[in-house]
């Protein structure tokens, strides 16, 4: 899932579902941008906090849960420089 999270309003209940449909053992990968509080939008969220999205992912049954930033840009995210991470987890 590549920057789908940004547009959900309840991320809860789409993690929720896609662990409910993901195989046994299965992977669930998501790449989004890091928390930047520079972007201020009422359309999408202004990223994540990877730890916070792991502890959530994990209160829902995910394991295995590990994230990384992989990337940084300039002006890449609504007009300003932000940085991206992919995070794994599974089933």
């Amino acid at each position: 899932m590549a920057q789908v999270l940004l547009h959900i309003r309840d991320v809860e209940a789409v993690l929720s579902r896609l662990f409910d449909v993901l195989k046994e053992g299965g992977h669930l990968l998501i790449v989004d941008f890091d928390k930047n509080e520079q972007v201020v939008s009422a359309i999408v969220h202004n990223g994540f906090h990877q730890a916070e999205l792991a502890a959530l992912m994990t209160k829902i049954g995910y394991r295995q849960i590990q994230s990384k930033t992989f990337y940084h840009g300039r002006n890449i995210f609504m007009g300003q420089d932000a940085s991206m991470f992919v995070l794994d987890s599974q089933k």
